[in-house]
């Protein structure tokens, strides 16, 4: 009541990981669970913190759906965005941002957000320490910034696909241009995958 006379909006981060740790239960880890706890008071100022790792590293969670979901109630205030790839083990690790990174589409994500009219806050939330960074684990100052420049340029397409088309076609001009002067091994692209913030495992 405090928050609805102060028009305060409350959000609640899911647990991150959605699997016990060291033997704690947790309680939001899917959309069951976050059903219930938007049930407890029907009103848009008890909202949810939709971050796409949190919920993302259970692959049973399907993240744009639950925001065309929550989101279309107005229920989320918050969007903490990144990538996590889940391993054969069902353990993940941190990504960086991009879809081919890790095991979610963040361009979908982006796009049902872009669908439901979001105007709430949004950030590219954890980081990898990259270049040689040294800082928090999980919280690299670069990686976040190379994370919001693509989110943005995920939106900034939505909202001008036509541009998008013609961006497109300009880079593959200039990289046929390129390749005629060297070879382009498409592996290297993963290179900018690689080391990981931290590894979880729900086993242990």
């Amino acid at each position: 009541p405090v928050a609805i006379e102060c028009d305060v909006n409350m959000c609640l981060q899911p647990d991150d990981p959605p699997w016990p740790v060291f033997d704690i239960p947790r309680i939001i880890t899917d959309e069951a669970a976050i059903d219930r706890f938007l049930a407890l008071y029907n009103d848009t100022h008890h909202g949810l913190s939709l971050c796409t790792g949190s919920l993302g590293c259970a692959a049973c969670n399907d993240i744009p759906r639950l925001v065309r979901k929550i989101g279309g109630l107005g229920r989320i205030h918050y969007a903490p965005m990144r990538n996590v790839k889940i391993l054969q083990d069902g353990s993940f690790e941190e990504s960086a941002h991009p879809s081919f990174c890790g095991s979610l589409d963040m361009e979908a994500v982006m796009k049902a957000y872009y669908d439901i009219g979001y105007k709430g806050y949004m950030s590219p939330a954890h980081g990898r320490m990259i270049w040689n960074e040294e800082g928090k684990p999980g919280y690299g100052l670069y990686d976040r910034a190379l994370g919001a420049v693509y989110l943005i340029g995920i939106w900034e397409t939505l909202k001008n696909p036509q541009g998008f088309s013609m961006m497109k076609t300009i880079y593959h001009l200039r990289k046929r241009r390129r390749s005629r002067r060297y070879s382009i091994n498409p592996a290297n692209r993963e290179e900018s995958c690689i080391r990981p913030s931290f590894h979880l495992n729900p086993n242990g």
